[in-house]
């Protein structure tokens, strides 16, 4: 399913993103079954994408990596330290992620 696809699910995008954040995924898994464009919402595909390059180049996955990625790639305006934080306090039970996917 990509992005075009309906239905859309904002809070199950969110919820994938939380988990990865947290450092509580098994982020090959996920990447294995998600690309950025499954995520309609463009925040979610930048942050999605940050995560990939991430994970890419060999370096770790979390708040603070993705953030630091976001500020000086493309897509930095649209996603602030907030909306990040936001994603990861609302994340859901790891074990529950492959729901969302």
């Amino acid at each position: 399913m990509t992005a075009n696809d309906l239905p859309w699910n904002q809070e199950a995008e969110a919820a994938v993103l939380g988990v990865i954040l947290r450092g509580e995924a098994d982020l090959e898994s996920v990447r294995h079954k998600l690309d950025p464009d499954d995520f309609y919402d463009r925040r979610h595909r930048t942050i999605y994408a940050a995560i990939g390059a991430l994970a890419q180049q060999g370096v770790g996955v979390d708040l603070l990596t993705v953030h630091d990625a976001l500020r000086s790639g493309p897509g930095s305006r649209s996603v602030d330290a907030s909306y990040l934080a936001g994603l990861c306090e609302a994340a859901p039970v790891p074990s529950h992620l492959p729901h969302y996917m």
